[in-house]
């Protein structure tokens, strides 16, 4: 089985002094400005590692919600920083898939959808904050008994989406 997320010794909170999961609406995605909503420290740590945040993502996903299974595009290996808010027993869970299937969305945010018969379990766990993950291999988020939010920070090294084994290398240091 590959790598396919690893814990970060980065702050415990992802948001500043003035924000925090509930200063959003509940709605499914949520696009979120580095500079206004994001802990300073961790921006810093992303900058002295040589990588920006392309995207910044709030996700909310009620109680029982088995979201769908999606991988990030167009590349074949992204990274992205993921922290988890709630949510107790939710399961990440990534899929081996068809890299072929048609990709859907536009601008920044395109991605290849599956259903649940059209892919094959891999690999299925609590994801603990914060953590590297690969989002460029199918996945979604098997949500229990509360609310759940995540954000999710695409990284970028320069003008690409950074490869997942790359951000490991970069962020060397922060690894638990």
């Amino acid at each position: 089985m590959k790598n396919l997320h690893i814990g970060l010794d980065f702050p415990k909170t992802v948001f500043n002094e003035f924000t925090n999961i509930h200063s959003f609406q509940l709605t499914r995605r949520t696009l979120l400005t580095p500079m206004l909503h994001l802990n300073l420290d961790v921006l810093k740590i992303i900058k002295d590692s040589g990588l920006r945040i392309g995207l910044a993502e709030l996700f909310y996903s009620p109680p029982n919600m088995f979201s769908g299974i999606h991988r990030d595009d167009p590349a074949d290996d992204i990274s992205k920083i993921n922290w988890v808010y709630h949510g107790t027993n939710s399961k990440m869970c990534w899929y081996e898939t068809d890299p072929d299937k048609p990709i859907l969305g536009q601008g920044s945010n395109t991605y290849r959808a599956y259903s649940l018969e059209e892919s094959k379990l891999i690999c299925k766990t609590e994801i603990h904050s914060p953590s590297l993950i690969q989002a460029a291999i199918a996945h979604n988020v098997h949500n229990d008994t509360e609310p759940r939010w995540s954000v999710s920070l695409m990284l970028y090294n320069g003008a690409v989406q950074c490869p997942y084994n790359e951000a490991i290398e970069r962020l060397k240091n922060y690894i638990i």
